[in-house]
């Protein structure tokens, strides 16, 4: 394996990490995302996703709702999180 995590253990942890923020909003806004969209996420999204996990929760939120400006690097992820959240 090379010292390289599998997919799906990779898609477990983020998921655990998604669901186990210290502000209950971030996790139910990452929660229900990292549910439905980690299975069909690439490595690169990964890689975005897990980014986006490292930041803290009051600059997710933030970056999320627009009163502040998405962290560099993140915007498609925060993208695709508000249009997750804009679906019927």
């Amino acid at each position: 394996m090379g010292g390289k995590e599998p997919l799906d253990s990779r898609r477990r942890r983020l998921l655990y990490r998604a669901t186990r923020r210290s502000k209950l909003e971030a996790e139910e806004l990452l929660g229900p995302f990292a549910r439905r969209t980690l299975p069909e996420m690439d490595e690169n999204e990964l890689a975005d996703f897990e980014r986006l996990l490292e930041i803290d929760d009051i600059t997710l939120l933030e970056a999320f709702s627009g009163t502040r400006p998405a962290p560099e690097g993140l915007e498609e992820i925060l993208k695709r999180l508000r249009g997750f959240w804009k679906e019927p």
